[in-house]
């Protein structure tokens, strides 16, 4: 996010969206089919954390929050009902039930040190991965962008300014956070775009997709890695994009994501990882980008001193 934006304390446009575990031991239930951790998790807190096939690719991304008696599961904004249908079909044998709530509210993006909470009507802001609920209101500190902020539910948003769309899809991309939908689609690999712990466990026991997960970080790389691109021109027709190495027309990889800063374009791309390369030139269709940043590191990368960056990896 650009610093005039961080300091509006600006509105996203939608809010993330919620769905409620209930059942005998929702906890216990969750923990056989979430990627994240939930040993010892204490209410007031929140944990990202994905769905995986039983193969190892990405399903669902949310984070599980877990309040007083209650265990909910934020989605993404525009995805909570496709959560609740995947979470039905996962929770199929527990005797657990999965209610979508959908309720008013509104995501504030800005650094934590700095948020107003009294100025947007709620009682004070949630610390990164904590939530509570008070005052009809439930609040939860995580955006599920990489960005930091905290979202607001049962509660309207108050007027003031908004970011727009591309501002926040812009900050989300400039700190390389992988969306659902865009990097995150049904043959993605966790891995691929760099989310590990606590995102993906590596310590607990079985759960949907542990064994391809385990396989990879003991033994394998990864065939793509999630890059940040810089360049110029408009991406033509719907994404994702495919990306060629000039004069070649053998697709290397797929932009997946791109926003506008000024003059200057910024994108999301997975790469093959023989192209994944600071300085390389690629071309989709309607526009030219340039690698800029490696934003996942395989085991190989780390153990030589990380040749790539990893994502930050907390509920944001």
């Amino acid at each position: 996010m650009s610093a005039s934006a961080a300091e509006r304390f600006a509105l996203a446009p939608e809010p993330l969206e919620l769905c409620r575990v209930t059942g005998p031991e929702p906890g216990n239930a969750l923990q056989k089919i979430v990627t994240a951790d939930l040993r010892g998790m204490e209410e007031g807190e929140v944990r990202g954390s994905l769905l995986l096939h039983p193969k190892g690719q990405f399903r669902a991304l949310f984070a599980v929050a877990r309040l007083p008696g209650q265990w909910y599961l934020l989605a993404p904004a525009g995805k909570g009902r496709e959560l609740a249908e995947k979470l039905v079909a996962y929770l199929r044998f527990s005797r657990c039930q999965v209610l979508l709530e959908q309720l008013p509210g509104f995501l504030l993006l800005a650094s934590p040190e700095g948020l107003p909470a009294a100025a947007w009507g709620v009682p004070e802001a949630p610390l990164p991965g904590s939530c509570f609920a008070k005052e009809g209101s439930m609040l939860f500190g995580t955006t599920l962008s990489g960005v930091g902020g905290f979202a607001v539910l049962g509660r309207e948003a108050p007027g003031g300014p908004q970011l727009e769309v591309g501002e926040v899809e812009l900050a989300r991309i400039l700190r390389g956070f992988p969306a659902w939908g865009k990097e995150l689609l049904d043959d993605v690999l966790p891995q691929e775009v760099g989310l590990e712990e606590p995102w993906v466990s590596l310590r607990k026991g079985c759960y949907v997709g542990q064994e391809t997960v385990a396989r990879l970080a003991t033994y394998g790389h990864t065939n793509r890695t999630l890059v940040r691109l810089a360049g110029s021109g408009t991406p033509e027709g719907p994404g994702p994009w495919p990306l060629v190495v000039p004069g070649d027309e053998r697709p290397v990889g797929r932009l997946t994501s791109w926003a506008r800063e000024g003059e200057r374009g910024w994108g999301l791309a997975l790469l093959r990882r023989q192209r994944a390369t600071p300085g390389q030139v690629l071309q989709a269709p309607g526009s030219c980008w340039e690698v800029e940043a490696l934003l996942a590191a395989d085991k190989a990368s780390r153990e030589k001193g990380g040749a790539g960056k990893q994502l930050t990896a907390t509920p944001r």
